[in-house]
């Protein structure tokens, strides 16, 4: 039998586990699976179901209706769905195809590409699909380079230019040119006269809308921009208060200098120079009393010297 590797299986009914081994046969926890009528993978044996192996599955899935996937080792596969040959009504069905993504090394796509004297090759293996990539020998060289666009495709353009206008009425903006080397076929030559946007990472485009992520729980996302805000709130009352609290002590502080301004503006000056002129009167009697005094001493020893 071999060994068995573990993948999923998923139609618009859902997701089954499954067990396929080296050659083929499916089944799901140690029973026989078949396929029914439907695509669908089932342990169900009713109807018509037949044995499920790859092949069958494969089959089923791209003759279906609405396609299916498979995953295996964190590979998905995804299987299109049929499509009618013709537009009439009883036209065939053509089997949808199978499509995967694989990476590689850029180091070894470099080592292969810029190999000049072989023909080399690249293969993506998945374990179920392979996919090789083959390179004609004098056929690869740096002249001949590759990109990755911002969506991640790959393309040789390396540059263009895109040149706009400016409506001096109302400011729009608008695409008035494209221009570049590479690209012939204008794969990224925006249409003339289309109105330039800005998208929510600040980059210029032509596109109306941008992406952006749902909300899961948009009622809990407003009670925690209406808690932000309140605390907001909180902390300028805070300063508030102690900004009212040094304005009060400002206009105290005003007030009192006016009123000691006011006392001194207002004084009376006829008061003020009778009160000046006593404290005169009076310092002059003083220094008159003091000079008899001295004098007094003078004259009776005068006396007893005669």
């Amino acid at each position: 039998m071999g060994k068995s590797v573990n993948g999923s299986y998923t139609t618009k009914d859902g997701t089954v586990s499954f067990e396929t081994d080296s050659a083929g046969n499916i089944t799901i926890g140690g029973s026989q699976a078949y396929v029914d009528d439907a695509g669908n993978l089932t342990t169900n044996n009713a109807g018509s179901a037949a044995k499920a192996d790859m092949k069958a599955l494969l089959k089923a899935a791209s003759e279906g209706s609405d396609g299916a996937s498979l995953t295996f080792n964190g590979t998905e596969y995804t299987i299109a769905k049929a499509t009618p040959a013709t537009t009439t009504p009883v036209a065939p069905l053509i089997p949808g195809g199978i499509t995967y993504q694989a990476t590689v090394s850029k180091d070894v796509v470099l080592s292969e590409t810029k190999a000049a004297a072989a023909t080399s090759s690249i293969t993506f293996n998945s374990g179920v699909l392979s996919k090789t990539i083959g390179f004609t020998a004098g056929e690869s060289s740096d002249a001949a380079k590759s990109y990755v666009d911002d969506k991640g495709g790959i393309t040789n353009v390396a540059d263009y230019t895109v040149s706009y206008s400016v409506n001096k009425d109302n400011g729009s903006v608008t695409v008035a040119g494209y221009a570049s080397a590479t690209d012939t076929n204008k794969d990224y030559a925006p249409a003339i006269g289309t109105a330039v946007n800005v998208n929510s990472a600040g980059k210029i485009t032509t596109e109306t809308t941008s992406a952006g992520s749902a909300t899961t729980n948009p009622l809990a996302a407003l009670d925690d921009a209406i808690s932000s805000i309140d605390k907001f709130r909180s902390s300028l009352g805070a300063i508030q208060n102690r900004l009212d609290s040094a304005v009060t002590n400002l206009n105290n502080t005003t007030t009192n200098l006016s009123e000691a301004q006011s006392r001194i503006q207002d004084a009376d000056y006829a008061t003020e120079v009778s009160n000046m002129s006593k404290a005169q009167i009076i310092q002059q009697a003083g220094n008159s009393v003091l000079a008899k005094a001295n004098q007094v001493p003078q004259q009776v020893l005068s006396l007893l010297q005669g």
